[in-house]
């Protein structure tokens, strides 16, 4: 296999694994919320929180593929060796915004915070504006939901 058809094959493989995982997110969030409700009816939905918080855990592998993603070139460069920072950078990456998204799930305040802050670091790093965008509706929607995360309640001793 060549160079060139090795990537446009891990190139469709990671757009049909992003495709399905927003699909997955989907299902799992609305019967996640489902549940919430029939458990506590007085609480407002948290479709979005149980999404995002999806689509962070089963994309978070994605981003390891930015490990062959040559600056210079703008492009995917297979052949190229990933020094140790950048494999180390990019898995830790990853592991965050799946922690992330698990603490989204579980309601709890501070993800939301880490949420929104990884994606104001994506913008002031490569100017990434969708990271700048991901970042306002998640603060919007956390800082909509204060009240019911309640986000001091998080650092006080139990």
């Amino acid at each position: 296999m060549t160079n060139e058809s090795l990537e446009t094959t891990l190139l469709l493989f990671f757009l049909f694994y992003t495709i399905a995982s927003l699909g997955a997110s989907v299902w799992l969030s609305v019967k996640k919320n489902e549940v919430l409700l029939a458990n506590n009816p007085k609480l407002a939905p948290y479709k979005w929180g149980y999404f995002w918080g999806y689509v962070s855990i089963l994309v978070a592998p994605v981003f390891i593929f930015y490990m062959w993603f040559d600056i210079e070139l703008g492009t995917y460069n297979f052949s190229l060796s990933p020094s140790f920072d950048k494999i180390l950078v990019s898995v830790l990456y990853s592991f965050s915004i799946a922690v992330i998204g698990f603490g989204i799930i579980k309601r709890i305040p501070l993800a939301w915070i880490a949420s929104v802050v990884m994606f104001l670091i994506s913008f002031a790093f490569q100017l990434n504006w969708i990271g700048l965008g991901l970042a306002a509706i998640n603060g919007y929607y956390a800082w909509n939901r204060r009240q019911e995360l309640n986000f001091l309640s998080f650092f006080k001793k139990k």
